[in-house]
């Protein structure tokens, strides 16, 4: 898995970038503050509870803070994301 800021995080700041990118992987995680990510390659598997989204190159999604969210990917998966941080 490889993770990169775009945005560094100073004293004043209210948003954070940055991309994710993996290869047949899976993980979970609370979103801890609002969030909008873009897939820009392969394909993501979004699993909300008992509800799975795959979202392909070009999609855009929206989680609120406290989701708890399972990322995974059948292949490979590369995507930008935003947060908005309190």
């Amino acid at each position: 898995m490889f993770i990169a800021d775009a945005i560094g995080v100073c004293d004043d700041a209210k948003l954070a970038a940055g991309y994710m990118e993996w290869e047949r992987a899976s993980f979970t995680r609370t979103v801890e503050s609002p969030e909008i990510g873009i897939i820009l390659d392969g394909e993501l598997h979004l699993t909300i509870g008992s509800e799975t989204k795959i979202g392909k190159a070009g999609d855009m999604m929206y989680f609120p803070e406290g989701i708890d969210i399972t990322y995974s990917t059948p292949s490979s998966v590369r995507i930008a994301c935003v947060n908005n941080i309190q």
